[in-house]
């Protein structure tokens, strides 16, 4: 899997909004623990088209925060609600933004 790592929280933003949008491409969001890592599956489909599976770096200090934000997003995603602009802040502080 491919690492990336948003450069702003307004890059952040933007990215779980389009993941938000096309959910019904993306097979499971989850954070890895062991990794430290929000790991991104994608479908078939989405992968087809050259949408490859990615990985977002965690601060190892505040992975179980990023793993209850990304539950409380997805589960928000699932009634139909798109990401809020706390969460995303929240989780833009858990991220490793010296991963490259």
């Amino acid at each position: 899997m491919a690492s990336r790592n948003p450069g702003s929280i307004t890059e952040l933003s933007a990215f779980m909004q389009k993941l938000y949008e096309n959910k019904n491409h993306v097979k499971s969001i989850k954070v890895d623990t062991s990794q430290k890592v929000i790991a991104v599956d994608l479908d078939f489909a989405a992968n087809l088209a050259g949408h490859a599976d990615f990985t977002v770096p965690l601060l190892g200090s505040r992975v179980m925060e990023a793993k209850d934000i990304v539950r409380k997003i997805w589960a928000d995603a699932d009634r139909g609600l798109p990401p809020s602009e706390s969460a995303i802040t929240s989780l833009w502080e858990c991220l490793d933004h010296k991963h490259p």
